[in-house]
């Protein structure tokens, strides 16, 4: 071998060995990054009206949902939290019931564990296996927190309205209390309001201090002005805007930083008052209007959640004059790039935004789509929106004689198809109704929630799915069976 030919084959060698390494880099990046779809709904112990707040990251890639759970005697609410995993699957659930309070923020502490705030002057923490850590009820009256983060220190800081009732007049004034990891009360103030000042969201500037957001109005039928409100780390004031968006009347919503500037997404109504259209504010850390820029959308959105995806892109959640919810990804300018409807013969609502690592987004609220009351509703969903349906609809209360699941129809199908089952018995069954692949692997969840005797049908709709033979499995109480369908394109 000439020496010219040895270093050919050596380089050769070097090519070869670099394209397998960039094939397996790519490889991992599609395992990895794989997107993961799922709807649920999770019954409450007490089959009452049951609704996720907020959600926020667990230890080793799961998840907590903390929200309330209807007392079933009282009008009252208990705590209720749902650990669960990637899948959607339950780990652990809770109910709080020596706190008859409302959970509506809560924070991951870093060890597994969350912290939970709400309704009331208290503080919760439970650690990854669901048990009470620390429980703490301070000394105020009229608290309400909305929001609650983790500082860079490994305090917790949250946000909220206070309650000052004087004989026949009253007023809320913004309220904000740092914790220690124990949950001992490091310091609160109270913002002193005119008529309503309460802080909605904040954020922290790392090492400098914090941002909050909310509304103000300084007596009654005065025009509400998003608030925004920079302190140090122990609440000094160092500057206070309130400001109408575009001349019109304005409610911060939910406050993030973005690079050199804060953004804050909002509420508003368009020229004529008739809809409500969202917002956002994009500022300096002096409090300097960057930019403001509306959702360009034709229907009335009602925001209820935001989250910054990356420098070009928003995802929001709204819910419409019907209590239909939305969620929404646009760019920063406003334009809508991706929204999805989730239409139910009742309401569905969406409280709580997480964006993922690999381009999934969690959502979390409450629906109902059943004659029962509302369940925690989570939905996860790719980076344009996808994810199975869960709407099960009952086409008849009367009690079957047996459990039955029907053959689809039509079948063969395409893109999508219809499945009808029977419940009997005397009371709800938790039931699961899912499609599964030729392999066996599960390809969706369709039902899976506790469900009156009576006749129900779901709509899958496989558009993303090739041709084939699939399977559908129903369990529901002691009863099992399965049915294949064929899918033609």
């Amino acid at each position: 071998m000439t020496l010219d030919t040895k270093s050919r084959t050596i380089s050769e060698n070097k090519r070869w060995k670099i394209l397998l390494i960039v094939a397996a880099f790519f490889l991992y990046q599609n395992i990895f990054t794989q997107s993961i779809t799922w709807q649920r709904l999770y019954n409450g112990p007490y089959n009452q009206q049951d609704i996720c707040s907020d959600i926020c990251h667990a230890s080793n890639g799961n998840f907590f949902a903390i929200g309330s759970s209807k007392k079933p005697t009282t009008q009252g609410y208990f705590i209720y939290v749902i650990k669960f995993n990637a899948q959607g699957d339950t780990l652990w659930t809770r109910i709080i019931d020596s706190l008859s309070n409302e959970a509506i923020s809560c924070a991951e502490t870093g060890d597994g564990g969350v912290v939970i705030v709400g309704e009331g002057h208290f503080a919760l923490k439970l650690d990854s296996a669901g048990n009470i850590a620390w429980k703490k009820v301070y000394n105020l009256s009229g608290i309400k927190c909305f929001d609650i983060i983790r500082t860079t220190e490994g305090k917790f800081l949250a946000c909220g309205e206070h309650l000052i009732v004087n004989g026949s007049t009253f007023r809320y004034d913004s309220y904000v209390m740092e914790l220690d990891l124990n949950g001992n009360l490091l310091w609160d103030t109270s913002y002193l309001a005119l008529f309503d000042k309460p802080l909605n969201s904040v954020i922290e500037i790392a090492g400098q201090g914090y941002i909050f957001t909310g509304y103000e109005r300084r007596f009654i039928g005065d025009t509400n002005k998003c608030l925004v409100l920079r302190t140090n780390k122990t609440g000094s004031i160092a500057w206070e805007k309130n400001m109408k968006i575009l001349s019109r009347g304005a409610i911060g919503k939910k406050v993030q930083q973005l690079g050199n500037t804060i953004t804050i997404a909002g509420g508003t109504t368009d020229e004529t008052q008739t809809l409500l259209e969202v917002f956002f504010l994009r500022l300096d850390y002096s409090g300097n209007i960057v930019s403001q820029k509306l959702l360009i959308s034709n229907a009335s959105e009602n925001l209820t959640s935001f989250e910054i995806l990356n420098q070009n892109r928003y995802a929001l959640t709204s819910y419409n004059t019907s209590d239909i919810a939305k969620s929404i990804v646009s760019d920063t300018n406003g334009v809508i790039i991706y929204e999805r409807s989730y239409v139910s013969s009742y309401y569905t609502f969406l409280f709580s935004v997480l964006p993922l690592s690999n381009g999934d987004i969690l959502w979390g609220g409450a629906g109902r789509f059943t004659i029962e009351d509302a369940d925690v509703w989570i939905i996860r969903t790719d980076s344009l929106l996808n994810s199975p349906q869960i709407a099960v609809d009952p086409i008849s209360t009367f009690v079957p004689s047996k459990y039955q699941l029907y053959q689809n129809y039509p079948n063969p199908f395409n893109p999508a198809t219809k499945i009808k089952f029977d419940i009997s018995g005397s009371s709800a069954a938790q039931t699961s109704l899912s499609v599964y692949d030729i392999t066996g692997k599960e390809i969706s969840l369709l039902v899976n929630a506790d469900l009156k005797p009576g006749s129900y049908e779901i709509s899958f709709d496989a558009s993303g799915l090739s041709s084939g033979v699939y399977f559908y499995k129903i369990s529901t109480g002691s009863f099992t069976d399965v049915k294949k369908m064929v899918l033609l394109k």
